[in-house]
């Protein structure tokens, strides 16, 4: 029988080339689309270049997590990569809950409002009001979480999984505040830089 290693090396090599690859066709992209932007007339083209930009951290965000799974599920014990893919499921849900529709009502009202900066304030409040409070008994009660859910040695997963939600929705009106404000690289450059 053939060792594994050899097999594990070469689907790193193999993942590794196609995320360089990916990266090198984004920055001729991102390049292109910066020297263009003069040219950029067409209300049309403006869209889908600033859809792209907007979309591209997203899928960057994807692609990076498709690469390290093979990274993973070669160094993680099976039992310890299900435990973390569970708790990802589990903040699918909590990122919706935490931010309750609080990004939508800002573009509405943003775009109703003659006020923009007190819309903002508003809603970026009420967003430190409800998630602070939430962060701090998710960290408090992190044990008995973990236990609930089935995975009492894995507490520190509930503190981590608490504050990356925490932060994310933090950042999500001052996001929508830069895709309001039609700053798509700005947008970008951070949604790079969260990742």
């Amino acid at each position: 029988q053939m060792p594994k290693s050899p097999k594990l090396n070469l689907n790193i090599l193999l993942h590794t080339l196609l995320f360089v690859a990916f990266c090198v066709i984004f920055h001729i992209d991102l390049f292109l689309y910066i020297n263009c932007k003069v040219l950029i007339m067409n209300p049309f083209k403006k869209l889908l270049g600033q859809t792209a930009i907007y979309g591209l951290p997203s899928i960057l965000g994807r692609f990076l997590n498709y690469c390290l799974v093979f990274l993973h599920t070669n160094i993680f014990v099976t039992s310890n990569y299900g435990v973390q893919n569970y708790f990802y499921a589990i903040a699918a849900f909590m990122a919706v809950v935490l931010t309750y529709g609080m990004e939508t009502a800002y573009f509405r009202y943003t775009s109703l409002s003659d006020n923009k900066d007190r819309v903002f304030s508003t809603a970026q409040y009420s967003l430190y009001f409800t998630t602070i409070p939430i962060l701090i008994l998710l960290i408090v009660f992190a044990p008995q979480i973990a236990s609930f859910l089935g995975y009492p040695n894995n507490e520190d997963y509930v503190v981590w999984f608490a504050l990356m939600l925490s932060f994310d929705a933090l950042c999500a009106i001052p996001f929508a505040r830069l895709r309001v404000q039609n700053k798509a690289l700005k947008f970008a450059s951070l949604k790079f830089f969260n990742i």
